[in-house]
């Protein structure tokens, strides 16, 4: 049993004499009676951990450029940027992409998610979800320009004449 330990301790500055001799100063026969079910668990998770690592460094691997770009920052890692994955969900990430080329997809994300956490801290309010379709109603003119961008993109002319009572 002490020698396991010992094994478990390659980060220590103490050889595995020295730990192996200290646990098993400190360690009686009932205590170790105890530990060895509870060590026998950290192999599986272990092993466990190692597989959910492998499996979503495989399913980030398409994006591994932009993630490493990503990573640069200060504060953002891959389990970050894999928990930010996890969450929008790649579908919304590839749309993006498509449109915009994976470097802007991800700050047009990290944006929108720091909008979020801005206006949650701002107004002290939990976060809910606005839906893909949310359009802010302070920003009319904005959303009229973006859609006669894209009817031009489609080979439409569009003209733009202001009613004179704008819809609810």
């Amino acid at each position: 049993m002490p020698g396991i330990v010992a094994t478990q301790a390659s980060c220590l500055r103490a050889s595995k004499r020295d730990i192996a001799r200290a646990v098993e100063g400190v360690l009686g026969d009932a205590t170790r009676f105890l530990l060895r079910p509870m060590l026998a668990h950290i192999d599986p998770v272990d092993a466990t951990i190692e597989r959910l690592d492998a499996r979503i460094a495989e399913w980030l691997r398409p994006m591994s450029d932009a993630c490493a770009l990503v990573t640069e920052i200060p504060g953002i890692n891959a389990t970050t940027v894999a928990g930010v994955l996890a969450e929008i969900g790649t579908d919304t990430f590839e749309r993006l992409r498509a449109r915009l080329g994976p470097k802007q997809a991800l700050i047009a994300i990290a944006r929108k998610m720091l909008v979020a956490l801005y206006h949650v801290l701002k107004n002290r309010t939990p976060y809910r979800e606005l839906g893909a379709d949310h359009v802010p109603t302070d920003q009319p003119e904005r959303r009229a320009k973006k859609l006669v961008h894209q009817l031009k993109a489609l080979g439409f002319d569009v003209q733009l004449a202001p009613t004179a009572v704008a819809p609810t």
